[in-house]
């Protein structure tokens, strides 16, 4: 409550009362003069791999000040006091700071004095990332019968009725790539889940 009540204290906008600045802002006031949180899928599949770290490292081998890796910690102050840490051990090792970092199972944080540093160092890290990624083929799947879809969006409509006693909206999208992942045999233990 109490950094709650702090971080609200430093607004100086005219946001409504009840708006209050990010959980991250803390961990963005480590970081450069402008900050960019991102969450693009290629980098996503290096920070939520077994051996992300051990890939990335490779992938960014040839930087004269590499990229910082951030194991999970869960959002907000606690991120912020790792990273923190990180940050000077990182300015130690390599005599300044780091301007992307990965965090473990999130995503990207890139940093830089001007906005045009940041962008360059966030598109140059995302096409890196993207290069190594091998392209999967995506199979076609054949949609549901039409009446199928219609008598399943009716019985999920149904039951949110009974169970909140609103009538809700219920839509139906396909997405091939969604199609062609949950049609894979490994995929089988995802679906399973709740």
């Amino acid at each position: 409550a109490q950094l709650v009540q702090r971080l609200a204290m430093c607004r100086d906008d005219n946001a409504e009362a009840d708006a209050r600045p990010s959980v991250e802002s803390y961990l963005h006031a480590l970081l450069g003069r402008c900050v960019a949180h991102l969450h693009p899928i290629a980098v996503g599949a290096y920070v939520c791999a077994r051996n992300g770290r051990r890939e990335l490292l490779h992938l960014f081998r040839q930087d004269s000040s590499p990229p910082l890796w951030v194991p999970y910690v869960d959002p907000g102050y606690q991120l912020a006091r790792k990273v923190k840490r990180l940050l000077a051990a990182y300015r130690d090792q390599w005599g300044e700071s780091p301007s992307v970092l990965f965090l473990q199972n999130h995503g990207l944080l890139v940093s830089a004095d001007t906005p045009q540093k940041l962008l360059k160092h966030a598109r140059t890290t995302i096409a890196v990332c993207t290069t190594k990624l091998r392209r999967t083929r995506v199979a076609r799947r054949s949609p549901p019968p039409t009446d199928e879809v219609v008598r399943l969006k009716l019985a999920i409509r149904s039951a949110l009725f009974r169970a909140t006693g609103q009538h809700l909206a219920v839509a139906h999208w396909r997405d091939h790539h969604l199609s062609a992942f949950l049609g894979r045999r490994h995929a089988q233990p995802l679906v399973s889940l709740p």
